[in-house]
Formats: C-alpha cells, sequence, structure tokens
C-alpha cells in the first residue's frame, strides 16, 4: 500500500485505522510535521466536515474550541460565529478548551450549522 493510499484511508475512515502508527504516519504526512516536534499536550483530532468527511488536525489540548473554530472558517468559508461543535452528543461552548471538554487525542467532533436565531442548543447528554 502506497503512502499516499494510506493518508487516504486514514482520512476517510479515521476510526477503521486500528494500527496507531499508520494514523500517525499518516497525520504527519499531511500536517507535514515530525513525531519529534510535538509536544506532550499536541494531539490529532478529527472534525467531520459538512460533506461528510473528516479532517485531521494538530491541536494542542489548551486550545479553545473558538480556536478550532476560527481554523475551520477557511476549510468551510463559514464564520466560526455560525459553527457549532459537538462531541459526545454536547455542543462544546466557544471559551472551553479541549481537555475541558474530555477531547483526547484521535477523538472526532462533528461540525455543524448555526442557524439564525438560535444561540445555543440544550446538551443532549
Amino acid at each position: 500500500m502506497s503512502e499516499h493510499e494510506v493518508v487516504l484511508l486514514a482520512c476517510m475512515f479515521p476510526k477503521m485505522c486500528v494500527l496507531k502508527d499508520c494514523m500517525e504516519a499518516a497525520v504527519q504526512h499531511i500536517s507535514g510535521t515530525d513525531r519529534r516536534e510535538s509536544t506532550e499536550t499536541e494531539m490529532t483530532i478529527f472534525v467531520r466536515l459538512l460533506q461528510g468527511r473528516s479532517l485531521p488536525l494538530k491541536v494542542d489540548s489548551n486550545d479553545t474550541i473558538k480556536s478550532i473554530k476560527q481554523r475551520l472558517e477557511d476549510v468551510e468559508r463559514m464564520a466560526w460565529q455560525r459553527q457549532h461543535l459537538v462531541f459526545g452528543a454536547r455542543y462544546m461552548r466557544d471559551w472551553d478548551t479541549l481537555s475541558e471538554c474530555n477531547i483526547s487525542a484521535y477523538s472526532t467532533l462533528v461540525l455543524l450549522p448555526r442557524f439564525h436565531g438560535l444561540d445555543s442548543f440544550p446538551n443532549m447528554g
């Protein structure tokens, strides 16, 4: 299997990639980083986008939900204020950090649009 095929499979099916090293290699290839450059709080998460594909992101556990939304703004062409991120059936608050939301390495967040007039949603969990 070629390196490009591994990257493609890791992006399309992150939960099916059972080899952690395979997943890390794919993420490093996409982000252009080396394993030795990472810090203890640095990790990779996935965001399921509106089109259904998953985007791997190199993040820090101290990053806020707002900072993740701002990074997604360029990809999705949707203002960060119009985005909701969901993890574990809970809508994430902009000021919370990833560690406060119990988001760990290889977690998948879901991006949903925020509709006009609906400032917040009740938690489903």
